[in-house]
């Protein structure tokens, strides 16, 4: 006679974020076509400085790296292009797509608690200002790809 075992009933802790890859996805399409219609572009200077930063302290690693900075580069300076790209590599790989995404828009959690804290230090409402610029495409872009990030 087999033995009996009670199931175990699993709870979800609603501490803990659930990742759906899928609407993150399709915020980045989203996304993606609104930053490609507005012509932005992503962090080109971070990638810039990165490379300065290369060449500052080892010219021979600046000739070998050069290439990638390029390839880098080129990806930021898509903007629109590269995260409607990092919306299909979102749900293959998670990871590759959080980088195509902060890359192609130059908006991350850091960048944008950043912007909030110059606002702040500015001496203006940090929800106007939010909601100011939401009302264009360029910022609901934004605010989409700052959704996409948060929900992969």
């Amino acid at each position: 006679m087999r033995a009996v075992h009670a199931r175990r009933v699993r709870f979800r802790n609603p501490l803990v974020r659930v990742r759906d890859t899928k609407a993150a996805a399709r915020a980045a399409y989203i996304g993606g076509f609104l930053l490609f219609v507005t012509g932005s572009t992503g962090a080109v200077a971070v990638v810039k400085l990165g490379y300065r930063l290369v060449m500052f302290v080892s010219p021979g690693a600046a000739e070998v790296l050069t290439p990638l900075f390029l390839i880098v580069g080129l990806a930021a300076a898509l903007g629109g292009l590269t995260v409607v790209v990092a919306g299909y590599v979102l749900t293959r790989h998670r990871g590759t797509g959080k980088a195509l995404l902060w890359l192609g828009s130059g908006v991350g959690l850091v960048t944008f608690l950043a912007h909030c804290v110059v606002i702040t230090l500015a001496g203006r409402d940090i929800l106007t200002d939010i909601l100011a610029s939401a009302v264009t495409a360029q910022g609901m872009a934004v605010l989409v790809v700052l959704y996409a990030q948060l929900r992969a």
